[in-house]
């Protein structure tokens, strides 16, 4: 029970104890027609204190209820703002009039900005040069002096400041027409809470324009940027092409998704021998049974990784016209990118570069710490080709060295980034798998080569979380 309820039931309590005593004892019809009188008026009087209090607590619940409507963004983003500002403070304050003064930061004056119940051509033919020097937290009491001084009005007066974090807005100026009107405290105190609040409507509506503002500057950035990835990508897709080759004995699938708008994976299928593209693996060779491909990870996302893919790209082209020899180029390649990137960069790149025999039926090939490839053997079993030497761009020293593999017909490769191996991962949700990608084939023996590809795509077109890295894959089967 709340501690008013209570007073009044020990009231009630006590009154009825009282009434039943006089009753009971006095024997005096007089003195007890007196004492109910006299009880029955001190009941009235208690009841209507009651009722004056529940008129002012509804009336105090309405005031607070109206105020906090003064931080309506929807209301304060119109031309009508102030208006209805000024309106709300001569209701909740029982004003006649009211005047918003503002301060022009820009153009460092002070000016009447908005009137409510009275004319506010009467306020702007006022000169206030003379509070320009005015600090602005003696700004309102400086007002109402000004306004006195030019006897344009009269009556009860009062000015207030309009600050908010340290921040001045302008002054409010309000007055009752009556020349014997006068401000009570609780005047005072009202008009304290409604300047309170119109501080942070116009704190708010500020920092809404601001917002606004520093949005449509970061949209406008944002198309730019979003212009130029456009542009990069354009490049990147240019110099990066994908084509798949046709190769007599080859089947080649290949899936290629970016986490970002431009990515760090490369992969790329290369003719032994073709003077008009941009590589050539053997320039002494003219045969059309062999294929290069070349594939690769570089470290991040974005347009960092893309960076520098562009420029492991651009050595690999340079190598290769040179020496085919896959380790040899490993080497070359690992030397001069680590001399670009400098002692203290964290940028590498895996790489895998590998030549398809099918005269002779082996794949020569040279990994620097590129994803292991997996040689899926007709019969159903897996090989994993592991890396001949570290990842670009870490050491000098770094030593490659080739390896080569034969192969039968019926047997498939796949050369993958960690990007489909994290993928899987995540989507089986098995963290203790040693190779995702191997237990997805397993599971997928019996289909052809376009289908498990296919499903693969499928599954990361559907994925409703954005894939957190780049993911490459490239599916080769002997026939």
């Amino acid at each position: 029970m709340q501690r008013k309820e209570f007073t009044e039931t020990i009231f009630y309590l006590f009154w009825l104890s009282t009434i039943f005593l006089v009753i009971l004892y006095s024997e005096n019809s007089v003195f007890s027609l007196s004492a109910i009188i006299f009880l029955m008026l001190v009941l009235l009087a208690f009841i209507h204190q009651r009722i004056k209090e529940n008129l002012s607590l509804k009336e105090i619940c309405s005031f607070y209820k109206e105020l906090y409507a003064f931080d309506d963004m929807e209301l304060l983003g119109t031309d009508d703002s102030n208006k209805f500002l000024l309106d709300e403070t001569n209701k909740l304050g029982y004003y006649d009039w009211s005047v918003l003064f503002l301060i022009d930061y820009e153009k460092n004056v002070f000016y009447a900005a908005e009137a409510s119940g009275i004319n506010i051509s009467l306020f702007k033919s006022f000169d206030f040069s003379e509070l320009e020097h005015t600090a602005p937290d003696k700004l309102s009491y400086e007002l109402l002096k000004y306004v006195f001084k030019k006897n344009e009005v009269r009556g009860a007066l009062a000015s207030t400041n309009i600050e908010k974090s340290g921040v001045y807005y302008g002054s409010l100026l309000v007055g009752r027409r009556d020349p014997e009107a006068t401000l009570t405290p609780d005047d005072v105190f009202r008009l304290e809470l409604i300047t309170d609040r119109i501080s942070i409507a116009l704190n708010n509506c500020r920092l809404h324009k601001e917002l606004s503002i520093r949005a449509a500057e970061l949209s406008a950035r944002q198309n730019i940027i979003q212009g130029e990835l456009e542009i990069a990508k354009t490049i990147q897709d240019s110099v990066m092409r994908r084509a798949v080759p046709v190769v007599k004995g080859l089947e080649i699938k290949t899936f290629f998704r970016p986490a970002r708008f431009i990515g760090g994976d490369f992969v790329k299928f290369l003719p032994d021998s073709f003077e008009e593209s941009d590589f050539a693996c053997n320039q002494a060779s003219n045969s059309d049974d062999k294929l290069c491909l070349l594939t690769g990870d570089v470290c991040g996302k974005g347009i960092p990784a893309a960076m520098v893919l562009s420029v492991v790209y651009s050595l690999f082209k340079a190598r290769m016209k040179i020496d085919s020899d896959p380790a040899n180029v490993m080497k070359d390649v690992n030397g001069i990118l680590k001399e670009l990137l400098g002692a203290g960069s964290h940028f590498n790149s895996t790489a895998m570069l590998g030549r398809f025999d099918m005269k002779n039926r082996i794949f020569t090939y040279a990994s620097a710490g590129h994803e292991f490839p997996l040689l899926w053997h007709k019969d159903g079993t897996f090989e994993e080709l592991p890396s001949t030497g570290t990842v670009l761009g870490f050491f000098y020293e770094s030593e490659f060295y080739n390896k080569t593999i034969p192969f039968k017909q019926g047997d498939r490769f796949f050369f993958f980034s960690d990007g489909l191996s994290d993928f899987l991962e995540e989507l089986t949700g098995n963290k203790e798998s040693i190779s995702p990608v191997k237990d997805y084939l397993e599971e997928h023996k019996g289909q052809s080569l376009e289908q498990i590809v296919s499903g693969i795509v499928s599954k990361v077109d559907k994925t409703p979380a954005a894939i957190k890295d780049d993911i490459t894959l490239s599916a080769i089967e002997i026939l």
